[in-house]
Protein backbone atom coordinates (compact mmCIF):
# COMPACT_ATOMS: atom_id res chain seq x y z
CA UNK A 1 0.00 0.00 0.00
CA UNK A 2 1.32 3.37 -1.27
CA UNK A 3 -2.06 5.53 -1.14
CA UNK A 4 -5.25 6.32 0.32
CA UNK A 5 -6.69 4.91 -2.90
CA UNK A 6 -5.23 1.93 -2.58
CA UNK A 7 -6.56 1.57 0.72
CA UNK A 8 -9.90 2.55 -0.43
CA UNK A 9 -10.02 -0.48 -3.03
CA UNK A 10 -9.22 -2.90 -0.25
CA UNK A 11 -12.56 -1.49 1.87
CA UNK A 12 -14.53 -2.15 -1.23
CA UNK A 13 -13.06 -5.62 -1.52
CA UNK A 14 -12.64 -7.28 1.71
CA UNK A 15 -15.07 -5.00 3.91
CA UNK A 16 -17.93 -7.37 2.14
CA UNK A 17 -15.96 -10.58 3.29
CA UNK A 18 -15.40 -10.05 6.36
CA UNK A 19 -18.88 -8.39 7.72
CA UNK A 20 -18.04 -4.38 6.90
CA UNK A 21 -15.45 -2.00 6.43
CA UNK A 22 -15.40 -0.71 10.02
CA UNK A 23 -13.90 -4.58 10.86
CA UNK A 24 -10.77 -2.99 9.08
CA UNK A 25 -7.85 -0.94 10.16
CA UNK A 26 -4.91 -0.18 8.12
CA UNK A 27 -1.51 0.65 8.64
CA UNK A 28 -0.10 2.82 5.45
CA UNK A 29 3.43 3.53 6.53
CA UNK A 30 3.68 -0.34 7.64
CA UNK A 31 1.93 -1.85 4.42
CA UNK A 32 -0.57 -3.46 6.91
CA UNK A 33 -4.27 -4.91 6.77
CA UNK A 34 -5.49 -6.12 10.36
CA UNK A 35 -9.17 -7.70 10.73
CA UNK A 36 -10.84 -7.23 13.47
CA UNK A 37 -11.68 -10.30 15.78
CA UNK A 38 -14.92 -9.72 15.55
CA UNK A 39 -15.23 -10.09 12.02
CA UNK A 40 -15.17 -13.94 12.15
CA UNK A 41 -13.11 -16.66 10.51
CA UNK A 42 -12.24 -15.69 6.86
CA UNK A 43 -9.73 -17.60 5.25
CA UNK A 44 -6.18 -16.13 4.26
CA UNK A 45 -6.84 -17.27 0.84
CA UNK A 46 -10.03 -15.39 0.59
CA UNK A 47 -8.63 -12.21 1.53
CA UNK A 48 -5.31 -12.87 -0.54
CA UNK A 49 -7.83 -13.18 -3.54
CA UNK A 50 -9.81 -9.98 -2.62
CA UNK A 51 -6.56 -8.07 -2.68
CA UNK A 52 -5.59 -9.26 -6.01
CA UNK A 53 -8.73 -8.25 -7.61
CA UNK A 54 -8.20 -4.76 -6.08
CA UNK A 55 -5.13 -4.66 -7.76
CA UNK A 56 -2.61 -5.18 -5.09
CA UNK A 57 -0.69 -8.62 -3.84
CA UNK A 58 -0.72 -9.33 -0.35
CA UNK A 59 0.05 -12.32 1.63
CA UNK A 60 -0.60 -13.40 5.26
CA UNK A 61 1.66 -11.53 8.25
CA UNK A 62 3.86 -14.41 9.90
CA UNK A 63 3.53 -16.60 6.51
CA UNK A 64 7.18 -17.67 5.07
CA UNK A 65 6.31 -15.89 1.65
CA UNK A 66 6.11 -12.71 3.70
CA UNK A 67 9.66 -12.96 4.80
CA UNK A 68 11.21 -11.01 2.17
CA UNK A 69 10.54 -9.05 -0.76
CA UNK A 70 12.36 -9.74 -3.73
CA UNK A 71 14.16 -7.62 -6.11
CA UNK A 72 11.56 -6.88 -8.82
CA UNK A 73 9.16 -5.93 -6.14
CA UNK A 74 11.55 -3.81 -4.35
CA UNK A 75 13.33 -2.00 -7.38
CA UNK A 76 10.60 -2.50 -10.07
CA UNK A 77 9.36 1.17 -10.16
CA UNK A 78 12.36 2.44 -10.57
CA UNK A 79 13.44 -0.10 -13.75
CA UNK A 80 10.25 0.82 -15.35
CA UNK A 81 10.86 4.80 -14.91
CA UNK A 82 14.16 4.17 -16.05
CA UNK A 83 13.76 2.08 -19.11
CA UNK A 84 10.37 4.48 -20.04
CA UNK A 85 12.93 7.51 -20.04
CA UNK A 86 15.44 6.03 -21.90
CA UNK A 87 13.19 4.87 -24.69
CA UNK A 88 11.75 8.13 -25.02
CA UNK A 89 15.53 9.49 -25.47
CA UNK A 90 16.31 6.75 -27.76
CA UNK A 91 13.13 7.61 -29.77
CA UNK A 92 14.36 11.63 -30.08
CA UNK A 93 18.14 10.74 -30.64
CA UNK A 94 16.86 8.72 -33.82
CA UNK A 95 14.47 10.65 -35.24
CA UNK A 96 16.58 13.78 -34.69
CA UNK A 97 19.90 12.30 -36.57
CA UNK A 98 17.35 10.97 -39.35
CA UNK A 99 15.39 14.15 -39.89
CA UNK A 100 18.94 16.35 -39.30
CA UNK A 101 16.75 19.02 -37.03
CA UNK A 102 16.68 18.80 -33.05
CA UNK A 103 13.40 20.85 -33.29
CA UNK A 104 12.26 18.47 -35.71
CA UNK A 105 12.90 15.49 -33.13
CA UNK A 106 10.85 17.13 -30.04
CA UNK A 107 7.85 17.71 -32.46
CA UNK A 108 8.96 21.47 -32.58
CA UNK A 109 9.29 21.85 -36.43
CA UNK A 110 7.27 24.48 -38.38
CA UNK A 111 7.23 21.43 -40.71
CA UNK A 112 7.56 17.90 -38.91
CA UNK A 113 8.80 15.13 -40.67
CA UNK A 114 7.76 11.28 -40.49
CA UNK A 115 8.81 9.45 -37.50
CA UNK A 116 11.55 6.47 -38.32
CA UNK A 117 10.58 3.44 -37.62
CA UNK A 118 13.60 3.31 -34.85
CA UNK A 119 11.52 6.19 -33.42
CA UNK A 120 8.37 4.68 -33.07
CA UNK A 121 9.43 1.25 -31.84
CA UNK A 122 11.30 3.15 -28.80
CA UNK A 123 8.18 5.17 -27.91
CA UNK A 124 6.41 2.12 -27.81
CA UNK A 125 8.66 0.58 -25.65
CA UNK A 126 8.75 3.46 -23.20
CA UNK A 127 5.24 3.77 -23.41
CA UNK A 128 4.95 -0.01 -22.23
CA UNK A 129 7.42 0.09 -19.74
CA UNK A 130 5.91 3.51 -18.20
CA UNK A 131 2.31 1.59 -18.11
CA UNK A 132 4.23 -1.91 -16.85
CA UNK A 133 2.60 -0.97 -12.88
CA UNK A 134 -0.42 0.79 -13.65
CA UNK A 135 -2.37 -1.45 -16.09
CA UNK A 136 -3.21 -4.33 -14.05
CA UNK A 137 -4.62 -1.82 -11.54
CA UNK A 138 -6.50 0.15 -14.05
CA UNK A 139 -7.89 -3.43 -15.92
CA UNK A 140 -9.06 -4.11 -11.88
CA UNK A 141 -10.70 -0.64 -11.96
CA UNK A 142 -12.54 -1.23 -14.98
CA UNK A 143 -13.79 -4.50 -13.57
CA UNK A 144 -15.05 -3.43 -10.81
CA UNK A 145 -16.41 -0.37 -12.74
CA UNK A 146 -14.93 2.29 -10.51
CA UNK A 147 -12.53 4.24 -12.71
CA UNK A 148 -9.28 6.11 -11.16
CA UNK A 149 -6.17 7.23 -12.14
CA UNK A 150 -4.60 4.48 -13.36
CA UNK A 151 -7.59 3.81 -15.55
CA UNK A 152 -7.48 7.18 -16.45
CA UNK A 153 -4.11 7.32 -17.73
CA UNK A 154 -4.16 4.12 -19.65
CA UNK A 155 -7.30 5.47 -21.63
CA UNK A 156 -5.48 8.65 -22.47
CA UNK A 157 -2.34 6.84 -23.57
CA UNK A 158 -4.62 4.31 -25.77
CA UNK A 159 -6.17 7.40 -27.27
CA UNK A 160 -2.86 8.78 -28.05
CA UNK A 161 -1.30 5.64 -29.74
CA UNK A 162 -4.97 5.44 -31.57
CA UNK A 163 -4.23 8.87 -32.67
CA UNK A 164 -0.44 7.80 -34.22
CA UNK A 165 1.22 10.69 -31.44
CA UNK A 166 3.06 8.22 -29.85
CA UNK A 167 5.58 10.51 -27.95
CA UNK A 168 2.90 11.57 -26.36
CA UNK A 169 1.80 8.41 -25.55
CA UNK A 170 5.60 7.55 -24.21
CA UNK A 171 5.22 11.19 -22.21
CA UNK A 172 2.32 10.48 -20.30
CA UNK A 173 3.68 6.97 -19.68
CA UNK A 174 6.75 7.65 -18.46
CA UNK A 175 5.60 10.87 -16.28
CA UNK A 176 3.22 8.65 -14.39
CA UNK A 177 5.91 6.13 -13.85
CA UNK A 178 7.66 8.89 -12.51
CA UNK A 179 5.28 9.95 -10.02
CA UNK A 180 4.96 6.66 -9.19
CA UNK A 181 8.02 5.81 -8.02
CA UNK A 182 8.49 9.11 -6.06
CA UNK A 183 5.51 8.42 -4.38
CA UNK A 184 6.80 4.92 -3.22
CA UNK A 185 10.25 6.52 -2.42
CA UNK A 186 8.40 9.43 -0.26
CA UNK A 187 6.31 6.14 1.81
CA UNK A 188 9.78 3.99 2.11
CA UNK A 189 11.09 6.97 3.47
CA UNK A 190 8.37 7.41 6.21
CA UNK A 191 8.35 3.62 6.54
CA UNK A 192 12.42 3.80 7.34
CA UNK A 193 11.73 6.69 9.59
CA UNK A 194 9.14 4.76 11.41
CA UNK A 195 11.44 1.71 11.98
CA UNK A 196 13.98 3.82 13.13
CA UNK A 197 12.26 5.82 16.03
CA UNK A 198 10.67 1.96 17.04
CA UNK A 199 14.05 0.57 17.48
CA UNK A 200 15.20 3.69 19.82
CA UNK A 201 12.41 2.13 22.34
CA UNK A 202 14.19 0.51 25.47
CA UNK A 203 13.82 -3.08 25.53
CA UNK A 204 12.97 -3.01 29.79
CA UNK A 205 10.40 -0.53 31.29
CA UNK A 206 11.33 0.27 35.06
CA UNK A 207 7.72 -0.25 36.64
CA UNK A 208 6.77 0.82 40.45
CA UNK A 209 5.05 -2.24 42.08
CA UNK A 210 2.00 -0.77 44.13
CA UNK A 211 2.36 -3.71 46.46
CA UNK A 212 6.00 -4.40 47.34
CA UNK A 213 6.92 -0.87 46.70
CA UNK A 214 9.65 -2.09 44.77
CA UNK A 215 10.95 -1.49 41.18
CA UNK A 216 10.68 -4.12 38.36
CA UNK A 217 11.78 -4.09 35.30
CA UNK A 218 9.19 -5.44 32.60
CA UNK A 219 8.77 -5.88 28.87
CA UNK A 220 7.04 -2.34 27.65
CA UNK A 221 4.20 -4.69 25.95
CA UNK A 222 3.40 -5.55 29.56
CA UNK A 223 3.11 -2.50 30.90
CA UNK A 224 -0.48 -1.83 31.35
CA UNK A 225 -2.10 1.89 30.61
CA UNK A 226 -1.73 4.10 33.69
CA UNK A 227 0.87 1.75 35.82
CA UNK A 228 3.46 4.13 37.81
CA UNK A 229 6.64 4.39 36.41
CA UNK A 230 9.72 4.72 38.81
CA UNK A 231 11.42 8.00 38.06
CA UNK A 232 14.18 9.99 40.41
CA UNK A 233 16.25 13.40 38.98
CA UNK A 234 19.75 10.48 38.50
CA UNK A 235 17.78 9.48 35.99
CA UNK A 236 16.54 12.06 33.86
CA UNK A 237 12.94 12.39 34.64
CA UNK A 238 11.17 15.74 33.97
CA UNK A 239 9.04 15.81 37.80
CA UNK A 240 10.82 16.43 41.00
CA UNK A 241 11.07 13.26 43.47
CA UNK A 242 7.96 15.04 45.53
CA UNK A 243 6.15 14.89 42.55
CA UNK A 244 3.07 12.86 43.22
CA UNK A 245 2.90 11.43 40.32
CA UNK A 246 5.91 8.92 41.67
CA UNK A 247 6.59 7.39 44.44
CA UNK A 248 10.10 8.78 45.83
CA UNK A 249 13.91 6.88 45.57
Amino acid sequence: MDCAEEIAALRREVGPLVGGEDRLSFDLLGGRMVVAADAGVVPDTVIVAAARRAGLRATAVGADTAAEPGRWRRHGRLVAAVMSGCGIGAGVLIHGISSGNALDAVGLSATPSALPVGSVAAYVFATVAGAWFVVPRAWAAARRLRPDMNLLMTIAVIGALALGEVLEAASVSFLFALAGLLESWSVARARNAVRTLLDLAPPTARMLDPTTRTERSVPPALVAVGTRWWCSLASGCPWTESSPEVWPR
